[in-house]
């Protein structure tokens, strides 16, 4: 379970590790009150070590906690217990840290400038997030199918569900409250799309026919279309949307300029790169990574 080994003695449970078969003394278990481990049990995930005592108690401790993070320009959002999330300035090691707990323990979570989306299924819950240090919920939000993905920028969110996007404001009390379904019903040909974005006033969104879109949240209008060779399965645009790094169905990759209408091929980009994160300082400096 997790490379890990829990043993039952006299003074409580130890944690071994089998990289060097050494005790992990801060994740030693004291019983409280004290009494004998008669039965253990991790999960099939070894996320779980349950045991119970000859004095009747059953304890379920937490022993490994699943990775979900999220990232904004320089903030960091990753879960540190089962519902709680906390959020840092990756930028400046002293500022503000904010600590919140969810209402579930999420499956995904995404984080915009002000605000962080946890959720699970076909729910969504969404919490203010300034950087002075306190959160709240702001908006809950149930959909017709489960999520695959959610974007956030400062007021509005994207939320992709079975090919197709629904942009809505964050907090119910903002805006009119609309929610816009893409594709429209103008656009039959572009029935599914496969991923999008949100980046200051553009949504930015691709189509499993090769087709990436700029909509504009202010005019309410696509604004820049570029026809791909083939099906573009990821995109990843930079925090100002002046280039997009593109992901086709045949593992390419290609970097899209919407001013120009460019796309040009990255030349030896990995074949088990999944993501790209683009420099917080510089626009046109990216990095691909697996999961």
């Amino acid at each position: 379970a997790a490379g890990k080994i829990a043993s039952a003695g006299d003074d409580g449970i130890k944690i071994i590790s089998m990289k060097d078969w050494t005790e992990i003394k801060s994740e030693k278990i004291q019983i409280r009150p004290e009494a004998k481990v008669t039965h253990m049990h991790w999960s099939d995930d070894g996320e779980l070590l349950s045991f119970c005592t000859e004095a009747g108690w059953v304890y379920c401790y937490l022993a490994k906690l699943t990775a979900l993070s999220a990232t904004c320009n320089t903030r960091l959002a990753y879960l540190t217990s089962l519902r709680e999330m906390t959020v840092i300035e990756g930028a400046n090691e002293n500022g503000n840290k904010v600590v919140l707990q969810t209402d579930v323990e999420p499956a995904f979570v995404a984080l915009g400038p002000a605000h962080l989306a946890t959720g699970m299924n076909n729910r969504i819950w969404f919490y203010s997030c300034s950087d002075q240090g306190s959160a709240q919920c702001v908006n809950e939000q149930e959909y017709i199918g489960s999520v695959e993905s959610v974007s956030l920028n400062s007021t509005h969110a994207c939320v992709l569900i079975e090919g197709r996007v629904y942009l809505h404001p964050i907090e119910r009390n903002s805006g009119d409250g609309k929610t816009i379904i893409f594709p429209r019903k103008d656009r039959e040909d572009d029935r599914t799309i496969t991923c999008t974005s949100i980046v200051g006033n553009f949504l930015i969104y691709a189509h499993s026919n090769g087709r990436l879109q700029y909509y504009s949240l202010v005019d309410g209008t696509d604004v820049n279309e570029y026809k791909h060779q083939t099906g573009i399965r990821k995109c990843f645009p930079n925090h100002e949307g002046t280039r997009v790094c593109l992901i086709d169905n045949s593992g390419a990759a290609w970097l899209y300029n919407p001013v120009n209408d460019d796309c040009i091929a990255i030349p030896n980009f990995p074949v088990t790169a999944e993501k790209v994160l683009w420099d917080t300082s510089d626009s046109t400096v990216f990095v691909a990574c697996d999961q």
